[in-house]
């Protein structure tokens, strides 16, 4: 990283307001590393929203609130912002674009929000990393399983197609 891209980090890193914190995030990005892979052609990895849907039928179909009730965001329009990838599944999805709204990058400019809302929990005794610890392991699963069905899906389609054209080949 340059001086001055170095120098920069470290203003806006004191400043602390969350305007500065937010600019903080994309001057790291803009230089050094990632700026200079993007310079050779590298793409950047993009932040990745999984399955995105409505768990509980009592919430709206469009609007899932993770925190109904206390100011949380809505899961699908509240996770829209620039180089994202957000996955749903398809009911929301079809939701979405029947009666949803989108409007526009609803991430950037709410850190503060978002570092309060995790104090305030905090403060109650919620600790992101116990969700989290608790919630990854059931989620690996589930990916683990749908993966594990797929390529039972695409061996059994590839095995019926080479029987088609003759004697079944391994596959």
């Amino acid at each position: 990283m340059s001086a001055s891209a170095n120098d920069t980090i470290q203003r806006l890193a004191k400043a602390g307001t969350s305007v500065c914190l937010d600019d903080l995030g994309r001057a790291a990005l803009d230089s050094g590393e990632p700026a200079d892979l993007a310079r050779r052609g590298a793409r950047p990895q993009r932040p990745l929203w999984a399955s995105t849907g409505v768990k509980d039928p009592a919430y709206d179909d469009t609007l899932p609130h993770c925190l109904k009730g206390m100011g949380g965001a809505p899961i699908v329009t509240g996770l829209v912002a620039p180089h994202t990838v957000n996955t749903m599944p398809r009911a929301t999805l079809d939701a979405l674009l029947d009666h949803g709204e989108v409007p526009g990058d609803t991430v950037r400019g709410g850190y503060r929000e978002a570092r309060e809302m995790l104090a305030s929990l905090a403060a109650g005794g919620i600790q992101l990393t116990d969700i989290a610890d608790e919630l990854e392991p059931d989620g690996v699963a589930r990916f683990q399983d749908s993966w594990q069905r797929l390529t039972a899906d695409v061996r059994t389609a590839l095995h019926a197609t080479a029987r088609i054209g003759g004697e079944p080949r391994a596959v």
